[in-house]
Protein backbone atom coordinates (compact mmCIF):
# COMPACT_ATOMS: atom_id res chain seq x y z
CA UNK A 1 0.00 0.00 0.00
CA UNK A 2 2.88 2.20 -0.62
CA UNK A 3 3.57 2.38 3.36
CA UNK A 4 7.66 2.50 4.04
CA UNK A 5 7.49 -0.12 7.59
CA UNK A 6 10.86 1.53 8.55
CA UNK A 7 12.51 0.09 11.86
CA UNK A 8 11.41 3.45 13.97
CA UNK A 9 7.52 3.50 12.51
CA UNK A 10 7.14 -0.49 13.23
CA UNK A 11 8.56 0.34 16.79
CA UNK A 12 6.43 3.68 17.32
CA UNK A 13 3.53 2.28 16.07
CA UNK A 14 4.10 -1.24 18.16
CA UNK A 15 4.52 1.21 21.32
CA UNK A 16 1.33 3.05 20.15
CA UNK A 17 -0.62 0.01 19.95
CA UNK A 18 0.75 -0.88 23.74
CA UNK A 19 -0.70 2.52 24.87
CA UNK A 20 -3.79 2.53 23.28
CA UNK A 21 -5.60 -1.29 24.16
CA UNK A 22 -3.81 -2.46 27.40
CA UNK A 23 -0.71 -4.09 25.76
CA UNK A 24 -1.91 -5.43 22.79
CA UNK A 25 -5.78 -7.00 23.69
CA UNK A 26 -7.37 -6.69 20.36
CA UNK A 27 -10.63 -7.66 22.12
CA UNK A 28 -10.62 -4.50 24.19
CA UNK A 29 -13.58 -2.21 24.13
CA UNK A 30 -13.27 1.58 25.35
CA UNK A 31 -14.74 1.09 28.84
CA UNK A 32 -15.71 4.99 29.84
CA UNK A 33 -18.61 7.69 28.22
CA UNK A 34 -17.05 9.92 26.15
CA UNK A 35 -18.36 11.93 23.11
CA UNK A 36 -17.87 8.89 21.72
CA UNK A 37 -20.05 6.95 23.76
CA UNK A 38 -18.46 3.46 25.33
CA UNK A 39 -17.69 0.28 24.05
CA UNK A 40 -19.03 -0.76 20.51
CA UNK A 41 -20.03 2.40 20.17
CA UNK A 42 -16.73 3.80 20.81
CA UNK A 43 -12.93 3.11 20.58
CA UNK A 44 -12.46 -1.18 19.66
CA UNK A 45 -9.52 -2.87 18.93
CA UNK A 46 -5.57 -2.69 19.17
CA UNK A 47 -6.26 1.22 18.12
CA UNK A 48 -9.33 2.04 19.91
CA UNK A 49 -10.47 3.74 16.13
CA UNK A 50 -14.55 4.84 16.73
CA UNK A 51 -17.05 3.32 13.70
CA UNK A 52 -16.42 6.37 11.72
CA UNK A 53 -12.75 6.71 11.21
CA UNK A 54 -12.54 2.70 10.76
CA UNK A 55 -14.76 2.99 7.82
CA UNK A 56 -12.93 5.98 6.48
CA UNK A 57 -9.33 4.00 6.56
CA UNK A 58 -9.68 -0.05 6.69
CA UNK A 59 -8.74 -1.56 3.71
CA UNK A 60 -11.55 -3.48 1.99
CA UNK A 61 -10.25 -6.23 1.21
CA UNK A 62 -9.43 -7.29 4.61
CA UNK A 63 -11.82 -8.45 7.40
CA UNK A 64 -14.87 -5.85 8.10
CA UNK A 65 -13.61 -6.29 11.83
CA UNK A 66 -12.46 -3.48 14.57
CA UNK A 67 -11.12 -6.86 16.51
CA UNK A 68 -8.94 -8.06 13.81
CA UNK A 69 -5.69 -7.28 14.21
CA UNK A 70 -4.16 -7.36 10.50
CA UNK A 71 -7.05 -5.36 9.33
CA UNK A 72 -7.00 -2.82 12.30
CA UNK A 73 -3.08 -2.41 12.81
CA UNK A 74 -3.34 -1.65 8.66
CA UNK A 75 -6.48 0.83 9.17
CA UNK A 76 -4.25 2.32 11.84
CA UNK A 77 -0.99 2.99 9.45
CA UNK A 78 -3.21 4.41 6.76
CA UNK A 79 -4.80 6.63 9.22
CA UNK A 80 -1.44 7.70 10.44
CA UNK A 81 -0.04 8.46 7.39
CA UNK A 82 -2.54 10.26 5.76
CA UNK A 83 -3.38 12.14 9.09
CA UNK A 84 0.11 13.13 9.82
CA UNK A 85 2.80 12.21 7.05
CA UNK A 86 5.84 13.49 7.43
CA UNK A 87 5.34 14.20 11.24
CA UNK A 88 3.88 10.46 12.14
CA UNK A 89 6.72 9.73 14.42
CA UNK A 90 6.45 13.22 16.46
CA UNK A 91 3.30 12.19 17.14
CA UNK A 92 2.74 8.21 17.75
CA UNK A 93 4.37 5.74 20.11
CA UNK A 94 4.86 8.83 22.42
CA UNK A 95 2.47 7.14 25.64
CA UNK A 96 -0.77 8.33 24.70
CA UNK A 97 -3.59 6.80 24.46
CA UNK A 98 -6.74 5.05 26.08
CA UNK A 99 -5.34 2.15 27.17
CA UNK A 100 -7.43 2.56 30.59
CA UNK A 101 -10.10 4.31 28.48
CA UNK A 102 -9.08 7.95 28.10
CA UNK A 103 -6.09 9.66 27.68
CA UNK A 104 -3.75 10.22 30.79
CA UNK A 105 -3.35 13.18 32.03
CA UNK A 106 -0.92 13.18 35.21
CA UNK A 107 -0.49 9.88 37.47
CA UNK A 108 -3.89 7.62 38.34
CA UNK A 109 -5.65 10.39 36.29
CA UNK A 110 -7.61 9.73 32.84
CA UNK A 111 -10.03 12.13 30.86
Amino acid sequence: QGYEPTPEKIDAWVRQIRSESNDGDPNIAQQIVDMNGTGEAAGVGLGQMIPTTWAAFRDPTLPDNRRDPWAMTNAMVRYGEQKYGANLLNVIGHGHGYATGGFVTGPGETV
